[in-house]
């Protein structure tokens, strides 16, 4: 079956509300990445495979197709059934239209949502 979680980040810690106001959403991605790497990272089962890496790709660079800094973390371990995805900061238009076909390829492994309160589009699952 499907679990849902909720999970919170302070953002506010690393990104002041000022600067996102001032500079937009890609200041709270470049401030707030660090700890979305580290949250990609502790992510693992008790006696689980070991991580290798955590991957890092943004799938909407800018926002220049949806608004959205979307971003994939993708922790890598050896045992590659316990690999993890963390969608951090991803719009609504990537969880309506883009999504589907990426969190059906990932079949029983952990996939995060993470985002923020003041994202460019929200969403709820």
């Amino acid at each position: 079956g499907i679990n849902r979680q909720s999970v919170q980040l302070r953002l506010d810690i690393v990104c002041p509300p000022n600067r996102v106001i001032e500079s937009g959403m890609e200041a709270l991605l470049s401030a707030a990445l660090p700890m979305a790497k580290a949250f990609t990272q502790s992510l693992s089962s008790p006696g689980g495979a070991p991580l290798k890496e955590v991957r890092v790709s943004r799938f909407d660079p800018v926002g220049t197709t949806s608004g959205d800094v979307g971003t994939l973390l993708y922790r890598v371990s050896e045992d590659p059934k316990q690999d993890a995805a963390v969608v951090f900061l991803g719009g609504r238009k990537f969880v309506m239209q883009d999504s589907a076909a990426f969190i059906n390829g990932m079949k029983s492994r952990l996939v995060v949502m993470l985002n923020s309160e003041d994202a460019a589009t929200t969403f709820r699952l």
